[in-house]
């Protein structure tokens, strides 16, 4: 082995702990700025959608409340979802806003299991006015190994159970212009189900400890090495005596 050989290794392997470790520290910076920004939508006071303009500087985690009907026939159940341990459904159901041209989606909250999975919860719609206040939240990405034909598989049921969200599919389905977010309804209101507040971490501390641990491994090889050479010129040393 050419004896720049390890030398070279030692070196690479300490530049891309190095910046593996920096760019976690980015990471948590990002973090910490967008936990902040988010907070400070909880914080602000609820925003009341009146006209087509209110919707152009709503942000994630911004609390709203709009007038207007749920449309029953629009439900879907998105399958596998969890609650305090407990296998069930979270209900999805457009809104059509009196004073907005546009539908928005509900997430209407988690309702239990049945166990049978032929036999799917009862979902109650009011069909009569109401207004709702909940958190705007974006739309979420298709996951990963997901095809149309396992969002599909249990359309024939009714409500049909999807697998995710997909607001392409689900604004199609109504043939509506859909609102580009959805809006996670506040528990005890008309319509709405078991739902949790919104919670927020940074995460910040999870990135910080990455980057301790790629800093560690740098130092780590750094020692390893320093050590080797000190070693090697030793010996040679001893070797010239």
């Amino acid at each position: 082995m050419p004896k720049w050989a390890l030398p070279t290794l030692a070196i690479t392997m300490i530049a891309i702990f190095t910046y593996l470790g920096f760019w976690q520290l980015d990471r948590a910076r990002e973090r910490q700025s967008d936990f902040e920004a988010k907070k400070a939508q909880l914080e602000q006071k609820t925003l009341v959608l009146k006209q087509s303009d209110d919707l152009e500087n709503l942000q994630p985690y911004q609390q709203v409340s709009v007038e207007g009907a749920l449309i029953p026939s629009s439900t879907i159940l998105l399958d596998n979802a969890v609650f305090n341990g407990r296998a069930g459904y979270q209900v999805v159901t457009a809104f059509k806003p009196d004073a907005l041209p546009l539908y928005i989606p509900i997430k209407r909250g988690w309702l239990p299991s049945t166990g049978d999975r032929n036999r799917l919860p009862t979902v109650d719609t009011p069909e009569h006015a109401v207004t709702l206040t909940g958190y705007i939240t974006l739309f979420p990405e298709k996951p990963l190994f997901f095809s149309d034909k396992n969002l599909a598989s249990h359309h024939a049921k009714v409500p049909p159970v999807w697998l995710y969200f997909d607001p392409t599919e689900f604004s199609q389905r109504l043939a509506l212009p859909l609102a580009p977010f959805i809006l996670l309804a506040s528990p005890d209101q008309p319509g709405v189900f078991q739902v949790s507040s919104p919670s927020l971490e940074s995460k910040q501390g999870m990135h910080i400890g990455y980057a301790i641990q790629w800093f560690a491994f740098a130092a780590f090889v750094t020692i390893l090495s320093f050590g080797a050479f000190v070693k090697q010129r030793h010996k040679k040393e001893a070797h010239t005596h």
